[in-house]
C-alpha cells in the first residue's frame, strides 16, 4: 500500500493499486482514468502526477514522488497500513468533468476529509 499524504506531510489514507483505504483499511474512494470517485458514485477530483486534486485542481494530498504541484512537506513516518477490507462493489461512476486547463501549483483550503465528503471551499 502506498501511503497518501496531506499538506502538512501526515498519512492520510492508503492506496492499493486504484483503491483509497481509510486509516481503518476500509475502501473509501476509487480511481478511475485518473479521477477520484466515492463508492456511491459521486466525483470528487482528480489524481495526477502523484497529487490529489480538487475539482478546481488545487493539491489536497500527494504519494511519494509527486510531481508538478506546489512544495511538498516531508513525510511523517511511522503510520503502518492497516489490513485492507473486503472491497465493495464498484459503482456506477457519474460523468467525469473535463480536466482543468492546467494543474495549480497550489495547496486546496481543503482537508482531505473534506474532499472525500464534497465539500467546497465556501461550504468547507
Amino acid at each position: 500500500m502506498e501511503p497518501i499524504f496531506d499538506r502538512h506531510g501526515k498519512t492520510v489514507a492508503w492506496r492499493h493499486r486504484d483503491y483509497i483505504y481509510d486509516l481503518d483499511g476500509k475502501a473509501c474512494a476509487l480511481i478511475r482514468e485518473r479521477s477520484v470517485f466515492t463508492f456511491e458514485g459521486q466525483y470528487r477530483g482528480r489524481f495526477e502526477d502523484g497529487y490529489y486534486r480538487d475539482p478546481q485542481s488545487r493539491a489536497v494530498a500527494f504519494e511519494e514522488g509527486a510531481t508538478g504541484g506546489p512544495l511538498k512537506p516531508v513525510p511523517k513516518r511511522g503510520a503502518i497500513a492497516p489490513p485492507p477490507y473486503d472491497l465493495p462493489h464498484p459503482p456506477e461512476i457519474e460523468a467525469v468533468p473535463p480536466p482543468p486547463p492546467f494543474r495549480a501549483n497550489a495547496w486546496s483550503d481543503l482537508s482531505w476529509d473534506d474532499f472525500l465528503q464534497g465539500k467546497s471551499v465556501a461550504s468547507g
